[in-house]
């Protein structure tokens, strides 16, 4: 063999078996014509995705309770920032 030929042929050899290589990485074509087609996910809910209903809402007493927890609480943190 020639060296000329001999060069050709391990330049052939390199370029196929590194093509080759990026064939046969797991992914095909038809892998990558499937990501395509997959639409992204909206950043907000279908109309049909409604939530699960909830319990029934509190009642009068309840609410006052909260409400009245909620006073306490702020008054709390009003003092407690005048004292810092």
């Amino acid at each position: 063999m020639k060296p000329k030929h001999f060069a050709l042929s391990a330049a052939i050899l390199i370029v196929g078996s590194s093509l080759g290589g990026c064939a046969t990485a797991g992914r095909t074509a038809m892998d990558a014509r499937a990501e395509a087609l997959v639409p992204a996910k909206p950043g907000y809910p279908a109309v049909e995705d409604v939530p699960a209903r909830r319990g029934p809402p509190l009642t009068d007493a309840e609410q006052l309770k909260l409400q009245k927890e909620l006073v306490a609480l702020r008054d709390r943190q009003a003092l407690s920032a005048k004292t810092k």
